[in-house]
């Protein structure tokens, strides 16, 4: 068998763990497996959604899980293909997701593990899986989160132009995650649906009434997920309106100091104006200590105006 497919067995369970697959590897599931060659195509593609298609024999299931990306710091998404059916479980991913990579090498290495895990039915195998995957996702939000907080502490105290960055790419990874998680609630409300408008009920790979209890259960794991990143969503656009708030005063606070300085020497300039006219009897020139006077003049102009400006508060 492929380096990049494990097979662990327990009882008559087994669980096909495909990493990376190739068209060899997708090729054995064909022929071993009598899996939909529509959905290997559909494999083998970049997905950009979680859905869901069902067959008479085993459910095909398409899900995308954020990865935070430490160098970049970009939320990234990861597709995990599962094919479940009543004999088996095929689970295939690209191998950054760790709660599927621990779980595999678990099984690998411990029987009591593996016991824990198969617990008699691929059903509750899937029930696992997901349910790692979607507690491996509240780190990722609680550091989104704390990105969030530390904006809000230094938003008055910090440069406004650099949490501008800060903002944008907060900003930027919620919105990828709520990309990533927005389908999930929909896709296991239809994995839990007993019957369907277009096909009979014996005709579908539905799940055991008995395991909704633990789908429902991740069902909560989705709407926790969903609200907490509605609520990221809210404070980090709240978070941007004022630092743009506070980006827009100071500017207006320069704006109003060179404009003072400009009305300042506005009373000088006409002043200086006034006494270069090429005129034959024009006053005070010639006379002694001429310069002084007239620069007195324009001093006492741009004084009396920056007065007459601060009484009336006009800036």
């Amino acid at each position: 068998m492929n380096n990049n497919i494990k097979e662990i067995k327990h009882h008559n369970l087994n669980w096909i763990c495909i990493t990376c697959p190739s068209k060899a590897d997708l090729e054995f599931l064909k022929t071993k497996y009598q899996i939909n060659p529509l959905d290997l195509e559909e494999v083998i593609a970049p997905s950009q959604r979680s859905k869901i298609d069902k067959y008479k024999n085993y459910t095909f299931i398409i899900f995308l899980f954020p990865v935070y990306n430490r160098k970049t710091k970009e939320i990234e998404y990861s597709e995990v293909d599962f094919f479940i059916h009543k004999d088996f479980l095929i689970t295939i991913h690209r191998g950054d997701l760790s709660p599927i990579v621990d779980q595999e090498q678990i099984c690998l290495s411990s029987e009591q593990a593996k016991e824990n895990f198969f617990q008699g039915s691929t059903q509750f195998m899937l029930y696992h899986l997901l349910n790692k995957l979607y507690l491996y996702c509240y780190p990722i939000l609680d550091h989104i989160s704390l990105e969030v907080q530390d904006i809000k502490k230094n938003i008055f105290t910090g440069d406004a132009k650099i949490l501008v960055e800060k903002i944008l790419i907060i900003r930027r990874n919620i919105t990828d995650t709520r990309k990533i998680m927005q389908s999930h609630k929909a896709t296991l409300e239809k994995m839990l649906r007993q019957h369907d408008d277009l096909e009979p009920v014996a005709a579908l790979y539905t799940i055991d009434k008995k395991y909704f209890y633990h789908f429902e259960n991740l069902i909560d794991h989705t709407k926790e997920s969903w609200d907490q990143l509605e609520s990221l969503k809210e404070s980090i656009e709240a978070l941007q309106e004022t630092n743009e708030s506070l980006i827009s005063f100071k500017l207006n606070n320069v704006m109003k100091i060179l404009t003072l300085i400009n009305v300042g020497f506005l009373p000088a300039s006409l002043i200086a104006t006034f006494f270069m006219t090429n005129a034959q009897h024009m006053p005070i020139i010639g006379i002694a200590n001429d310069f002084w006077i007239i620069s007195l003049i324009s001093m006492l102009s741009s004084a009396i105006l920056l007065i007459i400006i601060w009484r009336r508060k006009w800036l």
